[in-house]
């Protein structure tokens, strides 16, 4: 997606690299910033205990 161009509703064209890659800094602040460590126990207690 980010190689592609995106057409807003006005017909603007916007960069694909400018959009997912706002996406992409965002969502990896965040997994390793302040929503790392729920995520992580998040995962373990999907983990059956065997």
């Amino acid at each position: 997606m980010s190689d592609r161009t995106f057409l807003g509703s006005s017909g603007r064209k916007y960069k694909g690299s400018d959009l997912i890659g706002q996406v992409w800094d965002s969502s990896r602040q965040n997994s390793l910033g302040p929503n790392r460590e729920e995520a992580r126990r998040n995962a373990v207690a999907d983990v059956p205990n065997g």
